[in-house]
C-alpha cells in the first residue's frame, strides 16, 4: 500500500469516527467554539498534545489504557480539521 493510500485509509477512518461521535455527543466541538471562540478548539488540541507528551515523553504509568498514542494522534488531527472547518464558517 502506498503512503497516499494509507493516508486516505486513515482519513476515512477518522471521518467515520467523527460521524459516530457527532451522533453520540452532538456537535459539542462546534458548540464550544460558538460559545467560547476559537480558543475552545485550541484548548482541545492542547489537551491532546499534553496526553501525547504524557504517553511518549514522560512515559508515566497509565491508569487509563483505552487511549493509545495512535488514538491520541488521530483525535488531535480530527480536532485540527474541525477547527479548520470552524474557520471556514467565518
Amino acid at each position: 500500500m502506498s503512503k497516499v493510500e494509507k493516508f486516505k485509509e486513515i482519513a476515512k477512518k477518522m471521518a467515520e469516527t467523527y460521524e459516530r461521535k457527532n451522533n453520540d455527543y452532538g456537535d459539542s466541538f462546534s458548540n464550544s467554539v460558538n460559545e467560547f471562540g476559537l480558543i475552545a478548539g485550541v484548548v482541545r488540541i492542547s489537551d491532546k498534545f499534553s496526553r501525547l507528551k504524557s504517553l511518549i515523553v514522560t512515559k508515566n504509568e497509565q491508569k487509563v489504557n483505552d487511549e493509545s498514542v495512535k488514538d491520541t494522534l488521530l483525535d488531535m488531527a480530527s480536532y485540527c480539521i474541525m477547527l479548520s472547518m470552524e474557520l471556514d464558517k467565518e
